[in-house]
């Protein structure tokens, strides 16, 4: 119709066929009349084999058969007068279902690891801040006039205990 491809005919299937992409009894039948709302695509690139005789190999799915996936190979048989298409195709189906549950995982792992950076952030911040505050205080505590034996014993185990924590804070956000 107007030089484009409008709909195409089985002249032979194989059992592998039937097997492949669920279609039985189509010898003989347009694919308009077996799944009328198959895909323009593959009017197009078969259309494309049969008037050029180029032959061409694609990956594509076909929503109007179950949204299967296929790796087809279309080349023209007979001579350059035949409009005839024969195809090698495989049904890829499972290999793009894993695909994109790949795909899905990466994503949702990508997700849990940004979100462990925000988490680990936060986390220095809120402890770094609190750390920073006491080992602060011991210095102004040291200032003091005449401190007492008990609270220079203090001061300096406070002191031991703070810094002693801001390393662990530290080496736990390098890890």
């Amino acid at each position: 119709e107007a030089g484009k491809p409008v709909d195409y005919r089985f002249v032979e299937a194989n059992p592998g066929f039937e097997k492949q992409t669920g279609l039985r009894g189509v010898v003989g039948k347009r694919m308009r009349e077996i799944a009328p709302d198959h895909e323009e695509i593959w009017f197009a690139r078969y259309g494309k084999v049969a008037t050029t005789g180029e032959a061409v190999r694609f990956i594509n799915q076909a929503q109007a058969l179950d949204g299967r996936w296929f790796d087809v190979y279309a080349f023209r048989v007979g001579g350059t007068e035949s409009r005839k298409v024969a195809t090698l195709f495989t049904d890829i189906t499972a290999r793009k279902r894993l695909e994109e549950k790949t795909k899905e995982q990466a994503k949702s792992l990508a997700d849990l690891n940004r979100r462990k950076d925000e988490f680990l952030a936060t986390l220095s911040h809120e402890l770094r801040n609190p750390l920073a505050s006491i080992l602060n205080a011991t210095h102004l505590l040291r200032l003091q006039e005449d401190p007492s034996a008990l609270q220079v014993e203090a001061q300096g185990m406070i002191h031991r205990q703070v810094a002693h924590l801001a390393r662990l804070v530290d080496d736990l956000l390098e890890v």
